[in-house]
C-alpha cells in the first residue's frame, strides 16, 4: 500500500517534495537498464518500478501522479516472472501510444518481453491486461521509435556467454505489432559482453545510434564504449562512415569489426572501469557521457560523422549521471561527493555547444540513492512535473517542479 510519509519544502522555486514508502521496491526508473522510466503526458506523471523478487518474482509496479488534484496512484502489472531472478534484472518500463499506458519487463533475464496495456486510456487504475509476448532472448529492454515511425525495443540479446549481444526487436507497426528480432553484433569472448543503449531521442531523426558498454566480465566493469548507426535497420556503421554492413546479408557485426572500425572510447582489451555511457539525441546530434582512463569524466559529441569530447568540469563527478534535454539545453543529473559538505544529486545546465557547466539544482544525498529521473520526454513538458528518485529498496522521493531547468 502506498503511503506518503513527508511533506517539505526544496529549493525548487515553487515546489515541494513528496515521500513514499513501499515494501521491497526497486529500480525506480532505472535508465541504465531500461527506458522509457518517467514520462510526462498531458499534466500527468508517469513511472515504473519492479518489487523485489523474493516477495513477488518481480511483480511490475506502475505510479501515476495527477498534478491538478495532487493525486498520487500505484498499481500492481501481471504476476511477475516465471521465475525468481536474484538479480532483480526485470526492471520495468513504461510507454504511451494511442492514449493507453503500455508496460513490461523482460521475463526474467535473457527472454522473452512481457507487454501489458491500460484497460482505459491514461489511467493506471483500471488496470493492465496482458497483450503479447515478445519472443528471443532478451535483456534491459529500451522501447523507442524508430526514423521510420515503427516501434523498436533494443535489447542486449543471448542467454550463455559469449553471446551478450546488441539486438533491436522492429514492430510492424505501433506497440501492438508483431516484433521481429535483428541481431546486430556477433561477440566471440566469453571474457566480455555487450550491454545495450540507446540514446534518448528528440527532436526530428533521419540516423538512428546504437551504443555498446562493453563490461570485461572477470571483473564486472565496463572497459569500453561503441557506437554504431543505421538509417535503414539492415545497413549498419561506425559513426564516421569508416565502416559499413548489412548485417541482414552478411552476418553480425564481429569483434574484430567494432575493434577497428566502431570503437569511441578505449579497446575491446582494456581494463579500465569506465562506467556505462548514458547517451541522448538531439535531432542528428548524437551525445554521451563516460569516464576516460585519465579519471575525467567527457561528453562525447558526434556531427555529420566527426566526434569530439569535451571535458567535463564538475568536481567530484561520480560515475552515476543521466542525461536529458529540455528543448533548449542539455541537462546532467548526478551525483557529487562534497567531502565534509556530503553527498549531492545536482542537475546541471549544458548549452548545446558544450561550453559551459551550470549548475541548476541540489539537494542532499547518500550513497544508496539513484540520481535524479527527469521525465524522458522533458521537451514537451508544459507545467509541474515529477521527479522521481530512488532512496532505498524500500522507499522513493518524488520532487514536483515547474522548472525545466532552462539556460
Amino acid at each position: 500500500m502506498l503511503q506518503q510519509i513527508i511533506s517539505q519544502g526544496n529549493n525548487i522555486e515553487e515546489s515541494r517534495t513528496e515521500v513514499y514508502t513501499i515494501s521491497n521496491l526497486f529500480g525506480v526508473a532505472d535508465f541504465q537498464f531500461v527506458r522509457p522510466g518517467v514520462l510526462w503526458i498531458d499534466g500527468v506523471s508517469y513511472f515504473a518500478a519492479t518489487e523485489e523478487n523474493s516477495v513477488s518474482n518481480n511483480k511490475i509496479q506502475n505510479y501515476r501522479y495527477i498534478h491538478r488534484t495532487k493525486s498520487f496512484y500505484n498499481t500492481t502489472v501481471g504476476s511477475g516472472t516465471d521465475v525468481q531472478d536474484s538479480f532483480n534484472h526485470p526492471r520495468a518500463f513504461i510507454w504511451h501510444e494511442g492514449g493507453y499506458l503500455y508496460t513490461g519487463q523482460s521475463n526474467p533475464h535473457n527472454s522473452t518481453i512481457d507487454l501489458y496495456k491500460s484497460n482505459i486510456q491514461g489511467d493506471i487504475n483500471g488496470g493492465y491486461t496482458e497483450l503479447s509476448v515478445i519472443t528471443g532472448a532478451n535483456a534491459y529492454p529500451k522501447i523507442f521509435t524508430a526514423i521510420d515511425d515503427t516501434v523498436c525495443i533494443s535489447s542486449r540479446t543471448g542467454s550463455v556467454a559469449p553471446n551478450f549481444n546488441l539486438s533491436v526487436n522492429k514492430s510492424n507497426a505501433g506497440i501492438e505489432g508483431t516484433f521481429t528480432q535483428l541481431q546486430i553484433t556477433g561477440n566471440s569472448d566469453s571474457n566480455l559482453r555487450f550491454y545495450n543503449e540507446k540514446p534518448i531521442k528528440y527532436g526530428t531523426n533521419t540516423i538512428d545510434y546504437f551504443i555498446g558498454n562493453v563490461r570485461y566480465q572477470p571483473t564486472a566493469q565496463y572497459v569500453c564504449q561503441f557506437v554504431l548507426k543505421t538509417t535503414d535497420y539492415n545497413t549498419f556503421s561506425s559513426y564516421d562512415n569508416a565502416f559499413s554492413k548489412d548485417v541482414s546479408v552478411s552476418g553480425t557485426i564481429t569483434n574484430t569489426e567494432i575493434g577497428d572500425y566502431c570503437l569511441i572510447n578505449q579497446t575491446l582489451s582494456d581494463t579500465y572501469n569506465t562506467g556505462y555511457m548514458l547517451s541522448i539525441q538531439v535531432d542528428d546530434v548524437f551525445y554521451g557521457i563516460v569516464e576516460k582512463s585519465d579519471g575525467n569524466h567527457y561528453i562525447f559529441k558526434i556531427v555529420e560523422d566527426v566526434m569530439t569530447e569535451t571535458l567535463i568540469t564538475i568536481p567530484n563527478f561520480d560515475k552515476n549521471k543521466y542525461l536529458y534535454y529540455n528543448g533548449n539545453n542539455l541537462l546532467i543529473t548526478c551525483r557529487v561527493d562534497e567531502g565534509v559538505n556530503g553527498i549531492k544529486n545536482k542537475i546541471y545546465g549544458v548549452p548545446l555547444d558544450l561550453g559551459s557547466f551550470t549548475e541548476m539544482f541540489s539537494v542532499d544525498a547518500d550513497s544508496g540513492q539513484s540520481v535524479l529521473n527527469l521525465p524522458e520526454n522533458l521537451d514537451i513538458v508544459d507545467g509541474e512535473y515529477a521527479i522521481p528518485l530512488s532512496i532505498s529498496s524500500n522507499d522513493f522521493s518524488v520532487y514536483l517542479t515547474s522548472d525545466k531547468f532552462i539556460l
